[in-house]
């Protein structure tokens, strides 16, 4: 079963020849193919909604898979028990739900070797929570698909070294790799943060005239960071 580029970009960070998760796994395309290509030896998909549920569960026994992919139906990662898996994946949600499916079950978090998130909006978010929670960042990716780019983050238990601050928006292995979609990345941020600070300025309150002080900083602090590159 051929993956979107996004999709694929996730499958290269799940830790090969053990068990994987996939939360709010949808038609549950990945853990088929980690499964069909032996990547995963067994994979569990969690879907919280009955609709997606029954689509993962058709294409499942499409694929034959019925003994090798566990389908369960429950919330975050409620459907798991600690050590089921080595990689817990969570991808296509803000940051701000994957935090708070994260805190929900702290001892299956800290039974995983591996979470491979793919936050849509808020990485710098959950960049933070992995350092706050001891998880420490071991690859990241950009991809580009139908004109969104998206960010990859792989993580394993340990420490994350003291950084400075704008890597939590860039990314540390992006910007250590000098990933060739860097420059891209930065840009996004740049103009996101630019439009969030015009609309800042028709506010005449003294709190948005600070915030809109802050983000001009670090818009000039981000054009700084992407001239080094």
């Amino acid at each position: 079963m051929p993956l979107s580029k996004r999709l694929s970009a996730i499958a290269q960070l799940v830790i090969p020849g053990a068990g994987v998760a996939d939360i709010g796994t949808d038609h549950a395309y990945l853990p088929i193919y980690l499964v069909e290509h032996g990547v995963a030896t067994h994979a569990i998909a969690g879907e919280v909604n009955q609709g997606p549920y029954l689509a993962a569960q058709e294409t499942i026994q499409r694929a034959s898979l019925q003994s090798s992919i566990s389908l369960r139906l429950g919330n975050g990662l409620a459907v798991l028990q600690p050590g089921e898996v080595e990689t817990i994946v969570i991808a296509g949600m803000g940051a701000t739900t994957m935090t708070d499916i994260l805190n929900a079950c702290p001892a299956v978090v800290q039974a995983a070797k591996r979470l491979v998130v793919q936050p849509m909006i808020g990485a710098a978010l959950m960049r933070q929570w992995l350092a706050k929670h001891r998880w420490a960042i071991c690859a990241e990716e950009l991809i580009i698909e139908d004109d969104i780019l998206y960010e990859i983050i792989a993580a394993e238990p340990g420490e994350m070294p003291a950084m400075n601050p704008l890597l939590y928006e860039i990314g540390p292995v992006l910007w250590r790799q000098k990933h060739p979609l860097l420059e891209y990345h930065i840009t996004q941020i740049i103009k996101q943060y630019t439009r969030i600070a015009e609309n800042l300025k028709l506010s005449k309150t003294t709190e948005a005239a600070e915030r809109c002080r802050q983000l001009v900083k670090k818009i000039e602090e981000l054009e700084e960071w992407r001239t080094c590159l």
